[in-house]
């Protein structure tokens, strides 16, 4: 069988308790190491909660190498463990692909995904989000156009846009909310200039995560605690929106034990 259990966000105690009895019963545990942050803290406590050794999986393992697995599948419990939830990422649903076609079963145990939490911690309506972009690392550098197009899309049509930050876990660096918003200045300045608040929501699921919201101006000189980060570009706002952004303004970033954003003039 090909398990596939979602660890969710922040610390390994994220993951569910189905996922954790699935875990420890499996044959084989790989634990995708390329497809978030994963310190190597993270990687001895998780190990340490299921109480056995851990195959770190890399991009090349897991994609490359994807019939292995698959081919052990057909006679050991393979568990595949998830940064956020499986299935978001292609990746993961590749390798169900694999299996379904070659007759192994497939189970699933979802995680929360950056995609819901975020826009849960920013207080904002769902089903007033456009389409999520990313904004990769050097994107100013390397002149990268279209995520400024989709947000700018998404704002004639008065949708908030979920800014995924790219981070590369080799490189262990991430695109941060500072360099995010010099970006939005630089290919969207009518967007920068705003004095209508964004949100930023950064290490969503870690004991020192922080939710602000401010104008996309004074993000950009904020200070933060270190990726994973996240912006959330906001598009019009319906009064219940605007009643949250504005107590979020005025009351301290909510969440970070010991935030250090400081809002500055322009």
């Amino acid at each position: 069988m090909l398990l596939l259990v979602g660890l969710g966000l922040g610390d390994p105690d994220g993951i569910t308790l189905r996922g954790l009895n699935l875990a420890k019963q499996a044959d084989i545990v790989i634990l995708d190491a390329y497809t978030s942050v994963l310190p190597e803290a993270y990687i001895k406590q998780i190990s340490a909660l299921l109480d056995r050794s851990i195959t770190i999986g890399s991009r090349y393992d897991l994609e490359d190498r994807a019939a292995d697995i698959i081919e052990q599948a057909r006679t050991h419990n393979v568990c595949i463990l998830v940064p956020g939830d499986p299935l978001i990422a292609t990746t993961h649903l590749s390798l169900i692909q694999m299996a379904l076609q070659k007759g192994i079963p497939v189970d699933v145990v979802n995680g929360v995904s950056i995609h819901t939490a975020a826009i849960s911690l920013s207080g904002l309506h769902i089903y007033k989000f456009g389409p999520t972009v990313t904004i990769p690392l050097e994107a100013m550098e390397r002149k990268i156009r279209s995520p400024a197009d989709r947000i700018l899309e998404n704002l004639k049509r008065g949708l908030h846009t979920l800014t995924l930050l790219e981070y590369d876990a080799k490189r262990a660096e991430g695109v941060t909310v500072n360099y995010a918003a010099r970006y939005i200045h630089e290919h969207l300045p009518q967007v920068y200039s705003r004095d209508q608040p964004s949100v930023a929501v950064i290490r969503a699921g870690f004991p020192d995560a922080v939710v602000v919201a401010a104008p996309i101006y004074e993000l950009e000189k904020g200070e933060f605690p270190p990726a994973p980060h996240t912006l959330i570009v906001t598009g019009d706002l319906h009064f219940t929106e605007e009643e949250w952004l504005r107590l979020l303004q005025k009351a301290p970033p909510y969440l970070g034990r010991a935030s250090r954003f400081h809002r500055k003039s322009r």
